[in-house]
């Protein structure tokens, strides 16, 4: 499987970190990672993975089996926590792909075609009276297609 690896070189010495298990996790994930945007210090990356058994995190497991989700690594913390969730912070139960961050890491993105990813939007449009078909109809049209912004705070 593919992961995703932040290595730094010092000195003429390189040292490596996985990004895409976090370094408390002891198992690597069960399905590839990729698509990674790192920040511009090189401080976060953010990565999308088919991987369904990322749970080793303190907050935000991974609990929608094998839909893409969106991870952020950051040096302080040494470990991933997901990244692509809900405006009420619930995974979404659509991939959730292409990560981008500014260069500053205080903004991220992601793509999804989860109708509900904005709840307010979602009960606004009426969307909740049948759930299962919105997000059947979503996951095979290109007009839910959506691009998420979230506000990281400042860096």
């Amino acid at each position: 499987m593919s992961d995703i690896v932040r290595s730094v070189v010092e000195g003429g010495q390189v040292a490596s970190r996985y990004a895409s298990n976090g370094q408390s996790c002891r198992t690597l994930g069960n399905g590839p990672s990729q698509r990674p945007a790192i920040s511009e210090a090189g401080t976060t990356v953010l990565y999308d993975t088919d991987a369904s058994n990322f749970t080793c995190y303190s907050s935000g497991r991974d609990r929608n089996g094998s839909i893409a989700d969106v991870f952020v690594w950051t040096e302080r913390r040494l470990g991933s926590i997901l990244w692509s969730f809900d405006t009420n912070k619930r995974e979404l139960e659509l991939d959730s792909r292409n990560p981008a961050t500014s260069a500053c890491t205080n903004y991220y993105m992601w793509e999804t075609r989860d109708p509900f990813a904005d709840i307010a939007l979602a009960r606004r449009s009426g969307w909740y009276s049948d759930p299962a078909a919105k997000r059947a109809e979503a996951a095979q049209s290109e007009r839910y297609h959506q691009v998420y912004m979230r506000y990281g705070g400042p860096e």
